[in-house]
């Protein structure tokens, strides 16, 4: 018994090492798989944002369906999709290091009026960049079950420098599919969705 509280003591440390390379900062966002916070490399610089996932008993292991979205975001590696660089144990949660971006489109939007709407052609341009990004996640076999707006993340430029989208990688969102079988889509979410709703899906 001895041992294994030694073996675990020294585990923690080298978890705590790990996260002594960034410095956290607040929460940006919550959700239901855990909170987002800011964050800085501290050897680069570099702004990062860390999701932080509360996984019970994680010294029992990661369980399955969290350790195969965990999978799917750490492949999914396109210009116009955020980015999960790697996966750091942290106490009883688990923390995603992801590309952190200024702002989001539902942020953009709000601050638009019907007399001053988003210019056709940098809507056309973002608009164009999303459809990249769903048929990409779509080659990899992986349904994004969340786009919306305050998903798809935006560089801080505009006017005369193009802004970049970015779509939220699937974490908590997405499903595989395999190309052999059939699909439905429905609308919505399960805590949004009716009973008969419901019973189409199951």
């Amino acid at each position: 018994m001895e041992g294994r509280g030694e073996e675990e003591k020294k585990r923690r440390e080298s978890w705590s090492l790990e996260m002594d390379r960034f410095i956290v900062g607040s929460p940006i966002g919550e959700g239901r798989f855990g909170v987002v916070r800011a964050a800085v490399v501290k050897e680069s610089g570099v702004p990062a944002a860390i999701k932080f996932i509360t996984t019970p008993r994680l010294d029992e292991g990661i369980p399955h369906p969290t350790a195969r979205e965990l999978l799917v975001a750490m492949r999914l590696v396109h210009p116009f999709v955020i980015r999960t660089y790697e996966v750091v144990p942290c106490g009883c949660s688990l923390a995603l290091v992801m590309e952190r971006c200024k702002t989001d489109l539902a942020t953009v939007l709000s601050e638009r009026t019907a007399s001053n709407p988003l210019p056709a052609l940098e809507a056309k341009s973002l608009f164009k960049m999303l459809l990249l990004a769903l048929a990409y996640i779509h080659s990899e076999s992986v349904l994004h079950r969340d786009v919306k707006p305050s998903n798809c993340f935006l560089t801080a430029e505009g006017g005369t420098t193009p802004r970049r989208l970015w779509t939220k990688s699937c974490m908590g969102y997405g499903s595989i599919h395999d190309s052999r079988s059939r699909f439905e889509v429905v609308p919505g979410s399960r805590v949004t969705s009716g009973p008969a709703t419901l019973r189409t899906r199951n």
